[in-house]
């Protein structure tokens, strides 16, 4: 079973390395994801 933070992680990274300009929208996300999670 992949841990649901792993996941996460690897899709932040995506975002990041796709589009800085979209960082900080990726950023919102993993923070709200982040709250759901933990």
């Amino acid at each position: 079973m992949i841990r649901p933070w792993v996941f996460i992680a690897e899709v932040w990274w995506y975002w990041f390395h796709r589009s800085t300009s979209d960082s900080v929208y990726a950023c919102l996300i993993w923070n709200a994801t982040l709250r759901r999670v933990l």
